[in-house]
């Protein structure tokens, strides 16, 4: 008897939650002006603040992100805590324009002000258009908030933040007229199926067959340019890039059903969905 059994694969195109990216070299890419919800900074990675920046720090629980600007004007953030606890400190440092890792120069915007010891009414922090210093800190020297910046079409800028005291996730939400990059969309027609099954027919009742994720590929890129696609097992590794599925035409599935998440890139930009 030929006993055929029932193996799915499920695909999630888009997520929102991310995980720390500790090192220049690795910054999550910031496009599309959405903001982020539930960041999280762990670890240090390589050390790369030396103490030697105006705001006196190094890296204690970091994520760095790169800034693609489009279309210029001003540009702040408001970083909220997720915790609202006055002893969660969060600090920042923006480097730039056009800097380099390895050759990221002195911040030229930072705060490692602790909203605890400046009697702060909350742990908010970022670039204000109300703030007129460009540096604060450290400890209860500053109000949280430093100059917002006035920024050009097409500069980047990588902005570091830092949790020195405390273990709270965070959002960051965008504030200023300036524009980002824009990220590669999915634009699935309405209709069309992206969840794949396939029969497992190797009288092995495992429940595990072979699976051509790549079908997915034309769906995923439609009539776009310039636009890479990888497969991943998890949400965080779609996120960052990194553990791509190798070989996505022959993908071997481990349970049914199982979510593969996949992530599109805009090869000029670095731009991700």
């Amino acid at each position: 008897t030929d006993i055929r059994y029932l193996s799915a694969l499920l695909f999630l195109f888009s997520f929102t939650t991310s995980f720390a990216q500790n090192d220049c070299i690795d910054a999550l890419v910031v496009c599309g002006n959405t903001g982020f919800d539930g960041l999280s900074a762990t670890g240090i990675g390589v050390q790369e603040l030396d103490n030697s920046n105006a705001c006196d720090s190094r890296e204690n629980n970091s994520i760095w992100l790169k800034i693609s600007i489009d279309q210029g004007g001003t540009l702040g953030f408001t970083l909220t805590p997720q915790s609202s606890s006055i002893t969660i400190d969060f600090d920042f440092f923006v480097f730039g324009p056009n800097v380099s890792c390895g050759n990221i120069g002195q911040a030229i915007r930072c705060s490692t002000t602790n909203p605890q010891a400046s009697g702060a009414l909350n742990n908010t922090t970022g670039l204000s258009e109300n703030a007129t210093d460009p540096t604060e800190g450290p400890g209860a020297q500053g109000t949280n908030f430093v100059q917002w910046l006035t920024v050009a079409d097409n500069d980047t800028y990588f902005l570091v933040i830092d949790r020195p005291v405390g273990t709270s996730n965070f959002s960051l939400a965008w504030t200023g007229t300036a524009t980002f990059k824009a990220p590669p969309v999915f634009e699935i027609p309405t209709g069309t199926t992206i969840d794949l099954e396939e029969c497992d027919s190797d009288a092995i009742d495992d429940q595990k067959t072979i699976f051509n994720l790549a079908q997915n590929t034309p769906i995923a890129v439609g009539s776009q340019t310039n636009v890479a696609v990888t497969y991943h097992l998890n949400s965080n590794d779609a996120l960052v890039g990194e553990n791509t599925i190798p070989n996505p035409a022959t993908f071997t599935n481990t349970q049914s059903p199982q979510t593969i998440y996949t992530r599109i890139t805009d090869t000029n930009t670095g731009c991700f969905n």
